[in-house]
């Protein structure tokens, strides 16, 4: 992303500035600090490059506007190509495609699913009191928070914020990691969740247990009876073999994949979590 969004100019760029020359000033000190300030996010986390881009886009311009020679306009331009993956369907690089691909949403089966939610009860009082309480808990793989908060209208354990003050991150991934019911359904109620989202391919369980914050290495494949301990797992119940008894199989996707024996799996399984006494 960081390729598509600030293309060969990060790198390009003290070439540009030493051939425009530019005079000091507090326009350059200022835009050179938020710059080298938004590319050092971007390192962090690609989804910063958005704030990069803006920063070196006005670099750039400020930089285009002194370079007088027509070889440094052209090596601004050749630095540039990459961004045409943004635009075309190049190979290799598909998924960096910003117009024109599939919408996630959709394909992810989760249109269908903050639908169910919005429809299924009122939102919690937290809805439209941030003081209020936020019951009624959804726990989903955590790229699904921002559609479950906005769409669904519900409260999420993990969003795509990341762990930063979220309390509830390392909790939601590593709920899928979890064997034993007990310590799921104490995890359920401590964070007052109501339903869980349930992906039929889950996500590997080594790139869950760094999320958890956990070692990942006991669930590599090289190690000996990872597989047979991944199948334990909640995340491979819900997904294959629904009957946990604390959860209540209440929804399923229309959105659905083709399996080799040529039967259709519902993309997402929903959950509804049963009172202490069921």
């Amino acid at each position: 992303p960081a390729l598509v969004r600030l293309s060969a100019l990060p790198l390009l760029l003290p070439v540009l500035l030493g051939r425009a020359r530019p005079r000091r000033g507090a326009a350059w000190g200022f835009v050179t600090a938020w710059f080298v300030g938004a590319l050092l996010l971007a390192v962090l986390q690609a989804r910063y490059a958005h704030t990069a881009a803006l920063a070196l886009a006005v670099l750039t311009g400020m930089a285009w506007q002194q370079v007088s020679r027509p070889a440094g306009r052209v090596l601004l331009v050749v630095a540039l190509l990459p961004c045409l993956a943004a635009y075309a369907s190049l190979p290799g690089f598909v998924g960096l495609r910003m117009y024109g691909r599939p919408n996630d949403l959709v394909t992810t089966g989760m249109a269908e699913v903050v639908t169910f939610l919005a429809a299924t009860s009122p939102s919690p009082p937290a809805w439209s009191d941030p003081l209020g309480e936020a019951g009624g808990a959804v726990l989903a793989p955590w790229s699904y928070g921002h559609w479950i908060h906005w769409l669904g209208r519900r409260a999420t354990v993990a969003n795509p914020l990341g762990p930063y003050g979220q309390t509830g991150f390392h909790d939601a991934a590593r709920f899928w990691l979890l064997a034993d019911p007990r310590a799921a359904r104490e995890l359920l109620a401590r964070h007052q969740v109501r339903w869980v989202v349930a992906p039929t391919s889950p996500d590997p369980p080594g790139a869950l247990a760094s999320l958890a914050g956990e070692d990942p290495r006991p669930w590599s494949l090289a190690t000996p009876g990872a597989g047979d301990r991944f199948r334990r797992t909640m995340g491979a119940r819900l997904a294959w073999s629904p009957g946990t008894p604390f959860l209540r199989e209440i929804y399923r996707t229309g959105a659905s994949r083709l399996l080799a024996d040529g039967s259709l799996e519902p993309l997402l399984r929903v959950y509804e979590v049963l009172p202490s006494d069921q």
